[in-house]
């Protein structure tokens, strides 16, 4: 079975890279994981106790990111009919580069698809 991660930030762009993914493997045995990376910048210069303080901005973050995938499992649960796609999400409160790094490290991925919009 082919794994497969995919990057997701919930915007239009990475949209289209799922659903490009999902065609490009139809037929195939496949595992998606679909991956989302919340870290705010600022965290990296906060003190421990400084990010206690802010663990309410973590919860709602956390909270945001299990909502926005829950919708997009909901929407491949009605409009995808792949007997052999499996799908799941991934939350993490990391850095994006070390989200994917552990994502593939642990999941052993064979691929990873993302979204980008423009040339930056």
């Amino acid at each position: 079975m082919k794994k497969i991660l995919i990057l997701t930030d919930f915007s239009d762009p990475a949209w289209n890279a799922l659903f490009t993914a999902l065609k490009l493997h139809e037929g195939r045995e496949c595992q998606f994981f679909l991956l989302h990376t919340y870290e705010p910048g600022f965290a990296g210069v906060l003190s421990s106790r400084a990010k206690r303080r802010v663990g309410v901005l973590y919860d709602s973050l956390e909270a945001h990111t299990h909502d926005e995938l829950d919708k997009i499992e909901d929407y491949l649960d009605v409009h995808h009919h792949e007997p052999q796609h499996y799908f799941r999400s991934v939350s993490l409160a990391e850095d994006l580069v070390e989200g994917i790094q552990k994502s593939v490290r642990e999941e052993e991925i064979d691929l990873i698809v993302m979204g980008t919009k423009g040339a930056t």
